[in-house]
C-alpha cells in the first residue's frame, strides 16, 4: 500500500490495466484503498467492461475493447491532456 501511496501523491496519473472485468478487478481495488486514505489521485482504468464481448483473437478483442497498445497510449494521452486543460496537478 505504501508503493500506491508514493506513486499517487509523485504523479499526475496513475492507469491500471488488467484483462479482467473491471467492476471489482484490481483497479477499482487500487481507487478504493486510496480514497479510503483521502488520496485525490486521478485514475484510468483500462479493462473489459461489464458486457457481452463477441469471440475474435486476442488482438481483435483487444482493439475492440481499447485495450491494445494505440488505444491505451491515446486513452493516457487524453486523460494526461484533460487534466493540463483544467489545470489540475
Amino acid at each position: 500500500m505504501k508503493c500506491l501511496e508514493r506513486v499517487a501523491a509523485s504523479h499526475d496519473l496513475i492507469v491500471t490495466m488488467e484483462e479482467n472485468v473491471l467492476s471489482g478487478g484490481f483497479g477499482e481495488a487500487c481507487a478504493d484503498a486510496l480514497k479510503v486514505r483521502g488520496s485525490r489521485a486521478r485514475m484510468l482504468h483500462v479493462g473489459v467492461p461489464d458486457v457481452y464481448v463477441e469471440h475474435g483473437s486476442v488482438a481483435q478483442l483487444k482493439k475492440t475493447l481499447g485495450m491494445d497498445a494505440d488505444s491505451v497510449t491515446a486513452r493516457i494521452l487524453e486523460a494526461l491532456n484533460e487534466a493540463q486543460a483544467g489545470g489540475e496537478a
